[in-house]
């Protein structure tokens, strides 16, 4: 048995590791979350090493056995607590709507001085494909101006937007905020002072971020929200959806969000 786990724990270092790696080769070193997977392999890696003592001498037959029961239970309820908020993180990714949108709030993400990223670019173009099906939506831009950041992040998505035909008086800046619970607020402040607080709203993020936004947004009163998912980055949506996972249980602590509709 412990030979088994040994390998097993081995395995899932090595593929810790490795993905870490690829991470920092593919986004480098200050990509987001990327240590987690570092710490992951380290865990995993002592874990092996316990085990391969264990043939050895027999360390964890030493262990009171109250101590191993306590410690399998919270590693239990750990893994069962972390499938359930992954699985959240999934309903998300492949929510489709259901309503047709009056508006569309497309969260901001970091840009580097003018130029949207990757991952921002995704999330624009999932809102012009959904306008241009049917181009009655009002487009809110929702992000201020960053550390690193020579605009807004809603002047450069507006610029954006612009540059692939969406018409200017369809497009409103929400340029203040920082944060996901700020362009979910500021936003819908915007649609409230314009009277349709009982709009048909679309938070478009990347698919990993769905549930989480629409969660955030149900709990500031937002009454008719819809996620549009956007596509992710294929090498780092892994690790988008375990930091979601985290981000997810985070707001539930602070309650910021409820898991359950």
């Amino acid at each position: 048995m412990a030979s088994a786990f040994m390998g097993i724990f081995s395995i899932l270092s090595a593929i810790c590791f490795i993905y870490y790696i690829i991470i920092v080769v593919y986004a480098g070193f200050g990509s987001s979350f990327a240590g987690f997977w570092l710490l992951a392999g380290a865990g995993f890696g002592l874990l092996s090493v316990l085990f391969y003592f264990d043939r050895k001498i027999h360390i964890i037959s030493k262990i009171p056995k109250p101590v191993i029961i306590s410690v399998c239970g919270i590693i239990g309820a750990g893994v069962i607590l972390f499938v359930f908020l992954f699985g959240c993180v999934v309903r998300g990714m492949v929510s489709k709507p259901e309503n047709k949108a009056d508006y569309i709030i497309v969260l901001g993400a970091q840009i580097r001085g003018d130029r949207i990223t990757k991952s921002l670019r995704k999330r624009l173009d999932a809102a012009i494909e959904y306008y241009n099906t049917d181009n009655t939506a009002t487009i809110i831009v929702s992000g201020g101006q960053g550390e690193g950041e020579n605009t807004s992040e809603a002047f450069a998505m507006k610029k954006y937007l612009m540059e692939h035909e969406i018409p200017e008086d369809s497009i409103i800046m929400e340029d203040k905020s920082s944060t996901t619970n700020e362009n979910l607020k500021f936003s819908y402040k915007i649609i409230c002072d314009a009277g349709d607080e009982d709009a048909n709203i679309l938070i478009c993020s990347n698919n990993f971020h769905i549930f989480r936004a629409v969660r955030l947004a149900k709990h500031i009163g937002i009454k008719n929200v819809e996620g549009l998912a956007a596509q992710s980055d294929n090498k780092l949506i892994v690790n988008y959806m375990v930091r979601d996972s985290f981000a997810i249980f985070k707001e539930f602590l602070l309650g910021n969000i409820s898991v359950t509709d």
